[in-house]
């Protein structure tokens, strides 16, 4: 069944207002399974099978591409991300094992779990350089921690090699979210700021697809929000466009929110905490709510800028 530009629009929308305001379990991305042909004006919206191939037919053909010279065609990169997929599925059914107190499940987790970092510190080594093109945008790493201090040098060492985190879009060094009798809503603040960056991230990160469906939405004249013709524009994640970035979260959470993000649970009392002088000076009622919002605003664009952007 084909899923017509408004539908993904609609799908694209209805996804970010639930990430941002975190009230349902996570979900994947709406446009990862559309086909998109970025140089036909005509070209079809399609989902690909939703058919999960077998176990046994995915290893097959994960070793013959492993023989193969190729690599990098669209067939072996499908293939390729539904390994990625199917490693997903097997690790969230041990967890779900493991929460029912099962010893077993937990501990193949966690061999798991070191055996794919050992695979990983070992490509490093062998392959810095393609590590590389991934590793310097990620702001963490994962490695086998050991205590002794040999270790611990060895993994510094490690992490420099392959510069990890040198070209992030999260800033190194990691702000505290607790909060404090100074900021007591510290945490809620770096919750939301989090949610903003890493949301709107994975918007424009395929942001070609998201184009195409903004493209045919204009063609059609169907309404799209302003806060997404406005966020495939916007430059890479940068410490100079931190603020953009921004503006653009700011408006798709007033719209998740009825167009007041202190209409929110945990936000409300952020715009609260000068409330009882606005009262006394006798503010309008429409004053006071503005005045909710543009503290709610400062608060979220401060924890926003200092977590993202180098």
């Amino acid at each position: 069944m084909k899923k017509t530009p408004e539908a993904l629009t609609a799908a694209v929308c209805e996804w970010t207002y639930d990430q941002l305001r975190g009230e349902k379990p996570h979900q994947p991305f709406p446009m990862t399974d559309v086909e998109v042909n970025p140089f036909s004006r005509t070209a079809p919206i399609k989902p690909k099978s939703r058919r999960a191939p077998a176990t046994n037919e995915l290893l097959a053909r994960l070793q013959k591409l492993t023989q193969a010279e190729a690599h990098d065609d669209s067939d072996s990169v499908a293939t390729i991300h539904e390994v990625g997929d199917l490693i997903k599925h097997l690790q969230a059914g041990l967890v779900a094992l493991a929460e029912k107190d099962s010893p077993h499940a937990a501990q193949t987790l966690a061999h798991s779990a070191l055996d794919a970092v050992e695979s990983l510190s070992q490509l490093g080594h062998s392959k810095p350089e393609l590590v590389k093109t991934f590793s310097r945008s990620w702001s963490v790493w994962p490695v086998l921690y050991d205590g002794r201090p040999t270790i611990l040098e060895a993994i510094e060492q490690q992490l420099a090699d392959l510069e990890v985190g040198t070209q992030s879009a999260q800033r190194h060094g990691r702000p505290s979210d607790q909060s404090s009798p100074e900021q007591p809503y510290r945490h809620v603040a770096a919750e939301y700021a989090k949610r903003i960056g890493f949301t709107l991230q994975q918007i424009h990160a395929d942001a070609q697809r998201v184009e195409f469906i903004v493209r045919f939405t204009k063609k059609r004249r169907c309404l799209c929000p302003e806060w997404i013709l406005r966020l495939v524009g916007l430059p890479p994640l940068t410490k100079e466009s931190a603020r953009d970035w921004f503006d653009v979260g700011w408006d798709a959470l007033k719209e998740s929110s009825l167009g007041s993000p202190a209409n929110i649970k945990e936000l409300g009392p952020i715009g609260e905490t000068n409330a009882a002088e606005r009262k006394r000076a006798k503010y309008s009622a429409r004053i006071q709510e503005q005045a909710r919002e543009k503290q709610i605003r400062s608060r979220l664009r401060d924890a926003f800028c200092v977590r993202f952007g180098n």
